[in-house]
């Protein structure tokens, strides 16, 4: 048991290294794997273009993730707020799919913000 852990350990340690040597010494950050698309989550002060635009960025470091990982995970990080309900709603088996359900809330939330600039005097 003890072993194992042990061989565990020395397995993170080279992948932290190597991750390391890629950043600094070769000016590339290393791939990642799926599971980090899970830690993904909109912040609070995020609307939904920026979320996307900070979603697919985190996909790019990912080496390989399906369309329907990538939708799953995209779903999962979105914050409840009132205009994002009905994307939960879908079933969505595809990263497409979502981006293109996710369009007129954008439209929305951008004739919203204009609309509250004319309103400020902005």
């Amino acid at each position: 048991m003890v072993l194992l852990l042990a061989l565990a350990l020395s397995q993170q340690l080279l992948r932290g290294y190597r991750d390391f040597f890629h950043t600094i010494y070769l000016g590339q950050e290393a791939k990642r794997n799926s599971h980090h698309l899970l830690s993904v989550k909109m912040r609070p002060r995020d609307n939904l273009k920026s979320y996307i635009n900070f979603f697919q960025g985190q996909l790019a470091k990912v080496s390989s993730c399906g369309e329907e990982v990538s939708a799953f995970a995209f779903i999962n990080g979105l914050q409840v707020l009132h205009p994002y309900k009905h994307l939960l709603k879908h079933n969505f088996t595809k990263m497409s799919e979502v981006l293109s359900r996710a369009q007129p809330y954008i439209q929305l939330e951008e004739t919203m913000k204009a609309f509250s600039k004319l309103n400020d005097g902005g």
